[in-house]
């Protein structure tokens, strides 16, 4: 499931082709038919993400429907096309088409028309999003105060903290040798505020490079977009902890597979 860095670099590149430009909107699938209908012939006002949600603002009156919430799930993807507009290809739920763009919308989790208030609704159910400049550290850390579950279920937790994802869990624990299994609101509030602000660079990094990196340029000696797929990453998926060079255990937790380290994390 992409994680929050993708949904603000997709908010960004959308914003940038499309705001202030009159769309056509279509649904090749059928599945969008009616919403597309509405939106079709708009301009598109802007483009933002809060975690893993996406937002698209069309012209129109407050208490109309005229918000995209989309939410890509495991399987939604973003397919885009320079030119001509291309014959439809799979199963598109969404297509925005500008005269030297398509954008296409394939297989989402969610995509649906909201008016404002829906929107505003939908946003109150998101924890706080360290790459949204009105979220703070202390928000985070009050989240994580009134609860006993383990650390490693609240990071994935979207009503805690919106955007971190499988990869970001186990990277911010090792990074900052929290053990999964501790209450988070034993964790050290310093840790916490650390905490949010590696998430906060961590995330930016992935919305600059489309990719994530956790990995020190300097442990590599490459920088960060240069480094191989195998390096960006110092626990996720590798057998070691990069670290330490402890075996890496893998636990299920939260519904995903989480990689941590014993000894990093005792």
């Amino acid at each position: 499931m992409p994680e929050g860095h993708t949904l603000h670099r997709y908010a960004r590149d959308h914003h940038g082709w499309f705001a202030g430009k009159r769309v056509r909107v279509k649904s090749p699938q059928g599945r969008f038919s009616d919403e597309a209908a509405l939106l079709d012939g708009r301009q598109f006002v802007s483009a933002r993400a809060h975690g893993k949600h996406l937002f698209y603002v069309f012209e129109g009156v407050h208490d109309e429907a005229r918000n995209v919430h989309i939410h890509l799930g495991l399987f939604g993807r973003f397919r885009r096309y320079e030119g001509e507009e291309p014959e439809p290809r799979g199963a598109i739920r969404m297509r925005m088409v500008h005269p030297d763009r398509t954008l296409d919308l394939h297989g989402p989790t969610r995509c649906e028309c909201l008016t404002d208030q829906q929107v505003g609704d939908q946003l109150a159910k998101l924890g706080p999003d360290p790459l949204r400049e009105e979220c703070t550290a202390e928000a985070f850390l009050a989240n994580l105060q009134r609860t006993r579950r383990g650390i490693g279920v609240v990071l994935m937790d979207q009503s805690m903290v919106a955007g971190i994802g499988n990869v970001y869990r186990a990277e911010l624990l090792l990074e900052h040798r929290l053990n999964p299994f501790v209450p988070a609101r034993e964790v050290d509030p310093d840790v916490a505020r650390a905490m949010w602000d590696t998430s906060r660079r961590w995330l930016q990094l992935g919305v600059r490079l489309n990719r994530i990196v956790t990995s020190d340029p300097e442990e590599i000696g490459r920088s960060p977009s240069r480094m191989r797929r195998g390096e960006r990453v110092r626990i996720y998926k590798r057998p070691a902890c990069a670290l330490c060079g402890g075996r890496t255990r893998v636990e299920e937790l939260a519904g995903r597979k989480l990689y941590w380290c014993p000894s990093c994390q005792s």
